[in-house]
């Protein structure tokens, strides 16, 4: 059984990416955990987060130091450079595993919001949401339907 040894020059930091120093060996594994899609998505194929939706990506600094990031995130940070703080990465895919940097951009968290409440077209009880239906929250942080949240007062009510 041969020891794998690494280099000084794998240890050489390269890139930091949501505060975290990169090393060259953590992005020679990085780079082997991605699969090009038929339908062209670049598919990460290793570790999903606690809630099992986003890829995730942890490396050894040294002994006793590791550090974990979204893959996407650090993705993001090697094509387009670094996210700016506070911002998050948006896939415009709508595929929380591709890393087609084509797929990324960063924006506000309110923005990222939008974008996802966008696609949804109806709430959790199947109401649509129209004009009629959709109550937007003066924030813009969030909306419900006014079928449900009319019969949620009512029930209160009653009760």
């Amino acid at each position: 059984m041969t020891a794998r040894v690494n280099t000084i020059e794998q240890r050489k930091i390269v890139i930091i990416c949501d505060n975290k120093p990169v090393t060259a060996r953590a992005l020679e594994l990085f780079q082997t955990k991605w699969k090009l899609s038929e339908n062209g998505h670049l598919l990460w194929t290793a570790a999903l987060g606690s809630a099992g939706m986003y890829p995730t990506f942890s490396w050894h600094v040294k002994v006793g130091e590791r550090y974990t990031i979204r893959a996407h995130r650090l993705a993001y940070t090697l094509a387009k450079g670094p996210i700016p703080e506070g911002w998050t990465v948006d896939h415009t895919c709508f595929i929380k595993r591709c890393g087609l940097p084509e797929h990324l951009e960063a924006v506000t968290a309110i923005e990222n919001y939008k974008r996802w409440n966008d696609t949804v077209i109806a709430c959790k009880r199947g109401h649509l949401f129209t004009e009629e239906t959709n109550y937007i929250h003066p924030t813009g942080k969030w909306r419900e339907c006014k079928i449900c949240r009319y019969e949620a007062v009512k029930r209160h009510r009653e009760n």
